[in-house]
């Protein structure tokens, strides 16, 4: 599905689904770095587990899978919502 989304010029946005789930990290794996951004609402919305206070986790799991920091993962985040929301 990844390379798809690709192709449609889209980026790709990463939460919760990075800490729970195999195939969230194999996707964010194969994303370029210019196209991953991180979310922070969880799958059902659960406000335990989701929200802004969720951001450095979720970019903790980021940084684990991509082989990066965290704050190069933090400073691509930016530079990529930047970039897509003007």
């Amino acid at each position: 599905t990844v390379p798809r989304y690709l192709e449609l010029g889209l980026s790709l946005g990463f939460g919760e689904g990075l800490i729970r789930w195999e195939k969230a990290r194999r996707a964010l794996k194969v994303t370029p770095l210019d196209r991953i951004l991180l979310e922070t609402d969880a799958p059902q919305g659960e406000p335990a587990t989701s929200g802004p206070h969720r951001l450095i986790q979720i970019a903790e799991a980021a940084s684990q899978v991509l082989g990066k920091s965290v704050e190069y993962v933090l400073a691509r985040h930016r530079e990529n919502c930047a970039t897509v929301l003007g």
